[in-house]
């Protein structure tokens, strides 16, 4: 039987104790140890999560006991790479159950149980007055009115964070809980039993050796030819699989097509964070041109990304042979649309740069004269992440076909759009549905009589 080397053997040594890696020395012992992304809330990293997303974790949603459910959530601040975001009139409980909708989106099933799994943690356990246990009862209550979330729940635990990490019997034993909750469920997940080549892991080893060393991204036909098979010392047939694991375990990025040789490998997951935000910054440099630092300007305020700004951001960073590659990865996870050209100049959306707008300054009222809202509603109580954005532009690319689509006015919210002259589109984003209405200037004529705009729309 082949000996699991020492370099394999330090991925466990930081995470388990001396009798549990001597174990695994003898291969007698099964191991799990965290990969963690710690999620700060700017409405720029809030859209990048999902690139990071995978329905094999664990999801542990953290949250603080010590601020009301009910209570009107902090407000994302305001920099260079985010804008007050559409939600900000959101609760504490919004907030949980908004995260919890994005797990959701990775759904699946496995022997019954919903999947991935979700741990609720209620943090400073020492400042609340009354009983943390009671608190987090409250939450696990109103899961109970939303059985598609509520499904993913898979343990809770009140914890005192203040007395984490302290000398045995003296630490905090909701954390204590909180680790033997995590393999107890980790455990149980369908692919912790799943066996794969010892070769997988010595690649992994390789990857993390190469990262260490500055090696941020590879093509994919590399990742084969100069990773893969010199690692297993043959030629390797379909490296999908191998990616896919890695993946899955945080240890790179990986979403390309798998047609694609020249895919993008992200070797850094941290780089891939960085190079995301620079390309959306909206800080300009004082070296920079005027055409470059006005093109910033309308990213800024109207969330609009030039062509010329993406590449001079890639050629910046050295990124020109991947820039297709990053532009994949940013559409494919809603991070930005592509959009109709303007005077020949390609454009793109970015949401999470776009400002909010109250609904009566963009779309009337409903009266006797227009036809009836329409309004889109989603089992989950929320709608998704990204897809008002993709709505605005569909309907963008649609309207611009009627009307100039200079006339369009998109915000994180609310958008409407010029029709035929004298009929109007507008679409508003609520926290659970969206409202679709059209309208006419013209209050003598039935609406949209003549043109067929409002049966067109609701096809």
């Amino acid at each position: 039987m082949e000996t699991i080397p020492d370099d394999i053997l330090s991925l466990f040594e930081d995470n388990f104790g001396d009798d549990e890696v001597d174990n695994c020395r003898e291969n007698d012992s099964d191991g799990i140890w965290p990969v963690i992304w710690d999620f700060a809330g700017q409405a720029v990293y809030r859209a990048i999560h999902p690139i990071f997303m995978s329905p094999e974790a664990v999801y542990v949603l953290v949250f603080d006991l010590s601020k009301n459910l009910f209570d009107k959530a902090g407000g994302n601040r305001r920099d260079n790479l985010s804008v007050p975001n559409l939600d900000s009139e959101d609760s504490n409980l919004d907030h949980i159950m908004r995260w919890m909708d994005m797990v959701h989106s990775l759904e699946y099933s496995s022997d019954a149980e919903t999947l991935p799994p979700v741990i609720l943690v209620g943090t400073h356990a020492d400042s609340v007055k009354e009983d943390p246990d009671r608190i987090m009862d409250s939450l696990l209550d109103r899961f109970c009115k939303n059985r598609l979330l509520g499904e993913h729940i898979a343990g809770s635990v009140a914890v005192d964070n203040t007395r984490a990490g302290k000398a045995l019997g003296q630490e905090d034993q909701g954390i204590v809980r909180l680790r033997q909750q995590i393999l107890e469920v980790a455990k149980k997940l369908p692919h912790t039993k799943k066996e794969v080549p010892l070769q997988w892991l010595y690649i992994e080893s390789r990857i993390q050796h190469q990262a260490q060393c500055g090696v941020k991204y590879i093509p994919k036909l590399s990742f084969k030819e100069e990773i893969a098979e010199k690692v297993c010392k043959t030629q390797v047939g379909e490296v999908e699989p191998i990616l896919n694991f890695l993946h899955d375990r945080g240890t790179i990025i990986y979403h390309e097509n798998a047609n694609n040789p020249n895919g993008l490998v992200v070797l850094d997951p941290q780089w891939l964070v960085n190079v995301l935000c620079e390309i959306i910054t909206v800080k300009p440099s004082r070296g920079e041109k005027i055409n470059i630092r006005s093109h910033r300007k309308k990213l800024k305020e109207k969330g609009i990304l030039a062509k010329e700004l993406l590449d001079h951001a890639c050629r910046q960073q050295g990124l020109t042979q991947v820039e297709q590659s990053l532009l994949f990865l940013m559409e494919k996870f809603n991070l930005l649309f592509r959009c109709p050209s303007v005077d020949n100049e390609e454009i793109y959306l970015v949401p999470c740069m776009l400002t909010a707008k109250p609904e009566e300054e963009l779309i009337p009222p409903a009266d006797d004269t227009s036809s009836s809202p329409v309004y889109v509603t989603f089992k989950t109580e929320y709608v998704p992440i990204g897809l008002f954005s993709r709505l605005v532009v569909l309907f963008g690319v649609w309207a611009a076909t009627k009307r100039s689509c200079d006339q369009q006015q998109i915000f994180a919210n609310a958008a409407r759009f010029v029709l035929d002259g004298k009929n109007f589109l507008g679409l508003v984003c609520f926290k659970s549905v969206v409202k679709l209405h059209v309208w006419s200037q013209d209050k003598l004529d039935p609406l949209c009589s003549d043109s067929g705009v409002h049966s067109e729309v609701l096809r």
